[in-house]
């Protein structure tokens, strides 16, 4: 009797990670992990931490998003270990979505709409995961990226990465694996990889995987000065594990590990912020009186002018919560708005950005006086 993935109940858990909150989609599969928590200013209450157990927490502004890889593979147990980011996941539909050349899907928010359309949930991740034993992103080609002519030139495009950095990582993983030299120069003389350190293992395949890179990675970062290095340099380590990926794939099924390997598509969400709630204000809310408006950038100048008339001439007794439903006003403006109106000491001045709740939707008006925020 052969199990659907549904009966198979494998331990399926991909972990997102994240540096700043985000919308996180739902799911016993889905665990979403703080990634340097170690320093973090603020503690995220519904995502694990990377800096619980035995850790390499305080290592994340080189090792980026592999803080997170290393503290699933020391203190968590599964089947499978997956990897994404708070505003990239896997596509786990069967059906084909457009790419951009990057290689992605591009799509605005994580909403209700887009978990079911790439199957960002227990059911499709189990369907789309359970057989295999590596699932990446697709294979892109870097001509269609830029038109570079292999792996390395690629990287040297890279204004924030410094190929002799690339050529330190050859030297060690050479000396290291010399039965890899093979293997690293079909990959970065080649023209295609899996980007964006996304994938899913099998566990063994996955505590393998970790005992090769993490000590390439380790000398590396031992003797490597960041000291000059500005931010994005600094990261390279992780741009190297991208790399190292695709060379440890490589040189196991060359040597004959006959993985299967399935390429899912990657969605890149523009907007992965939490979803914002309009909560009233005010402890006395008897007192306070809401008022609404609905505005864009261009409409700045009379929406100030409406407001001071309004509160000039409003009650001294009262609080006013006046709120700006917009979707383009420029933090500029809004900082100038706020300074203005810091001289009435009984109004509070709100914008609530409304482009999550119109998207989708097809808004179009004959009068050019009525904006889309009007809606």
């Amino acid at each position: 009797m052969v199990l659907t993935a549904e009966q198979h109940h494998s331990n399926i858990r991909i972990f997102v990670s994240a540096h700043k909150q985000a919308t996180f989609p739902k799911g016993e599969s889905i665990l979403p992990v703080q990634v340097g928590a170690a320093h973090a200013t603020t503690r995220f209450p519904n995502t694990l931490h990377d800096d619980e157990g035995e850790n390499i927490s305080a290592e994340n502004p080189r090792y980026c998003e592999l803080t997170a890889q290393y503290w699933a593979w020391k203190n968590e147990d599964a089947d499978y270990y997956g990897f994404c980011h708070y505003r990239r996941y896997f596509d786990f539909t069967d059906t084909p979505h457009k790419e951009n050349d990057y290689g992605e899907i591009i799509d605005s928010y994580i909403d209700s709409r887009t978990i079911a359309e790439y199957g960002i949930n227990d059911k499709a991740i189990a369907h789309a995961v359970d057989g295999w034993d590596i699932i990446t992103t697709p294979l892109n080609d870097v001509r269609r990226i830029g038109g570079f002519s292999n792996l390395k030139q690629h990287w040297d495009a890279d204004e924030h990465l410094r190929l002799n950095d690339l050529r330190h990582m050859y030297d060690i993983l050479c000396e290291r694996h010399p039965d890899y030299k093979m293997d690293a120069d079909a990959v970065l003389n080649g023209r295609t990889a899996a980007f964006c350190n996304m994938f899913i293992m099998r566990k063994e395949i996955f505590f393998e995987y970790n005992e090769w890179l993490f000590p390439l990675l380790d000398e590396f970062a031992m003797t490597t000065d960041f000291s000059k290095m500005d931010m994005q340099t600094t990261r390279t380590v992780g741009h190297l594990s991208e790399r190292l990926l695709n060379i440890f794939i490589a040189h196991k099924q060359r040597t004959g590990a006959d993985w299967k390997i399935k390429r899912l598509q990657c969605v890149h969400f523009l907007h992965p912020e939490p979803t914002a709630i309009l909560e009233p204000v005010g402890q006395e809310r008897g007192r306070v009186v809401p008022v609404v408006f609905a505005a864009d950038n261009n409409y700045v100048p009379m929406l100030t002018t409406t407001i001071y008339s309004m509160l000039k001439n409003a009650s001294t007794n009262r609080m006013y919560d006046v709120i700006v439903l917009e979707r383009n006003i420029t933090d500029e403006n809004k900082r100038y708005m706020r300074q203005f109106f810091a001289r009435f000491s009984n109004a509070l001045i709100r914008f609530f950005d409304v482009n999550r709740y119109l998207a989708g939707f097809n808004l179009t008006t004959s009068n050019a006086h009525i904006s889309i925020e009007t809606y």
